[in-house]
């Protein structure tokens, strides 16, 4: 009983039932009735051979539509019941729904008023996930990083996601990455040596990624201490970013 009354899940704002996020959308219970009364119409003109005679079979070649929806709906009720997976039943509820529509009424006037009152329903009624997403603005992602020297080093020691700064700041400087979810220094292997290599090259200017304020509370000042570098005592410059999540300044650093 529940996969068959499945869709109807869907006309409550809840989460985990076919999503992570709180949603609603009755497009698929709205399709489900719509096909049973489609079908039954159907079969009714089926028996009535005069009628379709007189007006000609409606959308015959809906019912490839209909056989398609219902075997891809078990599929995936049965399969994942996760409703991303679902797109192209999602797609076909209005097909479905204006087919079904098209088969139990008569008149283009009748149909174009029932179309449009079923799509006023399903869209007055939707409530759409929420995924953190930012609205539209002129540009996809916008950064903006201070200026880098061509010959400085930048550290990225942080298991937050943090170098996407990096196609936007100067390309000529050279930026690595440790003590994150793949590599740290007390590691052994040729990664975390090229790190300590590059941050211990005298003369070179560096600077570390603070994020979230890390390199003013000293969450790294015990990074620092193992590289052999400190602080300069500067205020951290900021990473201007568009993107929703953790602050990035750029943080001058050099050799003890």
């Amino acid at each position: 009983m529940e996969l068959l009354t499945f869709p109807f899940s869907w006309t409550t704002a809840d989460t985990y039932i076919v999503a992570e996020q709180a949603f609603r959308d009755w497009r698929g219970a709205i399709a489900y009735v719509a096909m049973w009364a489609g079908a039954a119409a159907f079969a009714v003109h089926t028996l009535r051979r005069s009628d379709q005679r007189r007006e000609g079979a409606p959308t015959c070649d809906l019912r490839l539509v209909f056989v398609f929806e219902i075997a891809s709906y078990f599929a995936w009720a049965l399969g994942f019941a996760n409703y991303r997976y679902a797109i192209p039943l999602e797609m076909l509820t209005g097909v479905l729904t204006v087919g079904s529509v098209m088969w139990v009424l008569r008149g283009p006037r009748t149909r174009t008023a029932a179309a449009m009152a079923v799509l006023a329903v399903a869209a007055v009624t939707t409530v759409y996930p929420n995924w953190g997403r930012r609205p539209y603005g002129e540009k996809y992602v916008d950064v903006r990083v201070p200026p880098l020297p061509v010959d400085g080093a930048v550290l990225i020691a942080t298991w937050d996601p943090a170098a996407f700064f990096i196609p936007f700041a100067e390309p000529k400087a050279q930026y690595v990455g440790i003590e994150n979810n793949l590599f740290t220094l007390s590691q052994n292997n040729w990664l975390a040596t090229k790190v300590k290599r590059v941050m211990r090259t005298p003369g070179r200017p560096k600077f570390l990624v603070s994020v979230d304020g890390a390199m003013a509370s000293g969450k790294l000042d015990g990074l620092l201490d193992q590289l052999g570098l400190r602080p300069v005592g500067a205020p951290c410059e900021p990473i201007v970013s568009n993107l929703p999540g953790h602050d990035l300044s750029l943080c001058r650093v050099v050799e003890r």
